[in-house]
Parts: C-alpha cells; sequence; structure tokens
C-alpha cells in the first residue's frame, strides 16, 4: 500500500480545492491511501499529525502564496515536523 499526507493551508478556499483535487488524483491510484491534513491559521496540524507523517511514502503540501512564497502558516508547520523527526 502507497501512502500519502496532503498537508494543507487555505486563504480564501482555492488552495482546499486543489488539495481537493491532489487527494482524487491520489486516491485513484490502486492500493494508495490518502490523509488529509489541514493545518490552521497558526500553523498547527491536528493532534497525532507528526505521527501519521512520519509513516507516509509521500507528504504533498499546498498553500497560497504571499508576495511570492508560502504562507507563514505552512512554513511554521513544515519546520516544526521536520524538527519532531530530528528529537
Amino acid at each position: 500500500m502507497i501512502t500519502v499526507a496532503i498537508g494543507y493551508f487555505i486563504g480564501y478556499g482555492q488552495t482546499a480545492k486543489q488539495a481537493g483535487a491532489v487527494q482524487r488524483g491520489a486516491a485513484s491510484v490502486a492500493g494508495a491511501h490518502v490523509t488529509m491534513l489541514r493545518i490552521d491559521e497558526h500553523g498547527d496540524l491536528p493532534e497525532g499529525s507528526f505521527e501519521v507523517l512520519a509513516q507516509q511514502n509521500a507528504i504533498i503540501y499546498g498553500s497560497p502564496t504571499y508576495m511570492g512564497g508560502s504562507a507563514y502558516a505552512l512554513s511554521g508547520s513544515v519546520e516544526r515536523a521536520a524538527l519532531s523527526q530530528r528529537m
């Protein structure tokens, strides 16, 4: 089985639509299991998400762009996820 997590932050709703499209595409692969993880406005993932991320074959992140970069909520979440795996 292939496991995929999609972590996404939404600003005005378009990123949620894109995340849903990515979810449907990934889930269409035979044997794929997709987990959606919405990042809140503070950059926090749902409780237990770091453990979920550690078990994935692939992680896809999505965010609206602000001034050419990803939203801080996404950047902070990715940094915390990376740090949690080092400790």
